[in-house]
């Protein structure tokens, strides 16, 4: 079982890494952002709408662009490990458990950008659905490339 503690600033060095932007489910070293300087997320601020926790080991979760009105975040699921689905799909399971029970979100959402690992099993199997393409969402080689829409809300599954 996949346990998430509260960020802290020993925690700085799982952010560094070569991380593709706003990937809902991310791995460290991404091979298609390898044209990149080696990227480093920002730690999160004491006011901003975001929210990091840490399963050791395993990754970092990112509740990002929380909105506490309307119950919504941007989810960003960081593996700090080659990508493996079982580790993928245990580490989503408890960021969606978290998002809803604990910050009693009512929808997360992400984006899933073509080239890298299929990540559509585990979002299926986790009650997410597509939403939509955003047409040149980020730049991959140098090229613009689309990036898929993927929600999840409360009551799905």
């Amino acid at each position: 079982m996949v346990t998430l503690s509260g960020y802290r600033p020993a925690h700085a060095a799982l952010l560094k890494g070569r991380w593709l932007p706003g990937e809902l489910i991310a791995v460290r070293e991404d091979r298609r952002v390898a044209d990149f300087s080696v990227a480093e997320l920002p730690e999160p601020g004491l006011c901003d709408e975001t929210r990091v926790l840490v399963a050791a080991g395993a990754g970092v979760v990112r509740y990002l662009e929380i909105d506490w009105v309307d119950r919504r975040a941007r989810l960003e699921v960081l593996l700090l490990t080659d990508y493996d689905e079982v580790g993928a799909r245990a580490l989503l399971e408890r960021a969606l458990e978290t998002a809803f029970s604990v910050f009693a979100l009512n929808r997360v959402y992400g984006y899933v950008t073509p080239g890298g690992p299929d990540v559509e099993p585990v979002l299926r199997a986790a009650g997410f659905e597509r939403e939509g393409v955003v047409p040149e969402a980020a730049r991959v080689g140098g090229a613009p490339v689309g990036r898929t829409l993927w929600g999840r809300l409360r009551e799905s599954r």
